[in-house]
């Protein structure tokens, strides 16, 4: 990234190598291209500066990616809760052939095992989602730590891509060698710091954030969403009601597509609902690049501006009983006139603001809807009996619920 945005002619000679208009109509404009065609009006026509777009692109790159993990963990969870189905499956299937290409899961796995130390029981529900879990998430650890170790090697070893190059015997070799983000980072010099180079240290802690870096938002978000809908059976209920509609209309297919979500104003209503109550972040921080007045106070340049996100979202000024958890509040007139991107009145900003709002801000939602769409149309999420939905908060990477959510999940029969 570090370098398309130091060579920007990158895309004009790429055009001018393409020998054909089909190969153009083929060429697809990139984050970067986008970034770097920007002119900002309201500063009389500037381009982003090469460490604005690199400080973008990084934020683009690793923004919420803990959601597919945790869709898993739930199919695999409910995959336990529900035995019959691999039997139903099979009986589905209408053709050997079909039965041949069937796949043992791991799943599948632990359903079959039998304990000859205890008797031949089989393994609990309990003993197989934990099994499940450690799956999916245990180990996760072990891989971006090797990741941060060879990414050290080759911090530390910076002759690797110039041998490796050495060492390819064609053009055709040549020209499929990619340039890595470690490449990048290897090749920046820092024009403020008399052009040096990122010490070892600099470029590990960049390929730290780069692999693990705000992976927890998205995931902590759902989790809140999901708790919600447990303790407010209501509006459970209504959700589900708006996600069969716009599921028939689309030929009632099992699952929720993309462009049903488009149909789903309560749907969407009840997640901005839930970044208000519950943001992952309580606060975000600034820098102030130029003395500024602000209310009779002068904040001084190169000051640290903190954003306190949640005493925004429960202010009693801008939202009527704002403790409650009330999706309708962003339906209607007043709902639309909610703004999250800081064009506008700021009454809420859980992805930030403005030029350095969180690009992955489109993607984060729709993952939210997608997984919430489909997890409420396919189960009936209740509390364990006994049990209270506790939505104490806990501050770790994000501010997570103090005791994780336990729900009974039920499979809802078709109609």
């Amino acid at each position: 990234m570090a370098n398309l945005v130091k060579h920007q002619a990158y895309k004009q000679q790429h055009l001018q190598k393409m020998t054909s208009n089909k190969e153009k109509e083929r060429f697809v404009v990139s984050y970067v291209d986008s970034l770097l065609d920007i002119e900002l009006p309201e500063e009389g026509g500037r381009k982003l500066s090469d460490n604005e777009v690199v400080s973008l692109c990084s934020e683009f790159l690793i923004g919420g990616t803990d959601t597919t993990s945790t869709a898993l963990q739930w199919i695999m969870a409910n995959l336990v809760k529900h035995q019959a189905y691999k039997q139903q499956h099979l009986q589905k299937m209408t053709s050997n052939k079909e039965k041949e290409r069937f796949v043992v899961s791991y799943v599948d796995s632990l359903l079959d095992i039998e304990l000859p130390e205890e008797g031949g029981r089989k393994l609990s529900d309990n003993e197989v989602v934990s099994l499940c879990s450690e799956f999916l998430i245990g180990g996760t650890d072990t891989t971006s730590t090797a990741l941060q170790w060879i990414m050290a090697n080759l911090v530390k070893h910076q002759a690797y891509k110039q041998q490796h190059l050495q060492k390819m015997t064609s053009n055709k070799e040549k020209e499929r060698f990619v340039v890595s983000y470690v490449d990048s980072l290897l090749d920046i010099e820092l024009p403020e710091e008399g052009g040096r180079k990122l010490s070892d240290n600099e470029v590990v802690s960049l390929c730290s954030e780069f692999l693990i870096g705000g992976t927890d938002t998205t995931s902590t978000a759902l989790q809140w969403i999901m708790a919600n809908l447990v303790k407010h059976q209501g509006v459970q209920a209504k959700l589900r009601e708006e996600i069969e509609r716009a599921a028939a209309g689309s030929g009632g297919e099992e699952d929720i597509k993309q462009e049903d979500l488009q149909k789903m104003p309560y749907l969407k209503a009840v997640i901005m609902e839930s970044l208000r109550r519950h943001p992952p972040a309580h606060f975000l921080q600034r820098a102030v690049t130029e003395d500024v007045s602000l209310c009779g106070y002068l904040i001084p340049r190169e000051a640290t501006a903190n954003f306190f996100l949640a005493e925004m979202n429960w202010d009693e000024k801008a939202w009527e009983e704002p403790m409650e958890f009330k999706p309708e509040r962003f339906l209607g007139i007043e709902g639309g006139a909610v703004d999250i991107t800081g064009s506008r009145e700021i009454k809420m900003m859980p992805f930030g603001a403005g030029r350095r709002i969180c690009p992955g801000l489109g993607l984060a939602r729709l993952h939210l809807q997608y997984f919430v769409a489909n997890l409420v149309r396919r189960f009936e999420w209740k509390a364990v009996e006994g049990e209270e939905v506790d939505l104490s908060e806990k501050v770790e990477f994000a501010v997570v619920m103090k005791n994780p959510l336990r729900a009974r999940i039920i499979p809802r029969r078709k109609t």
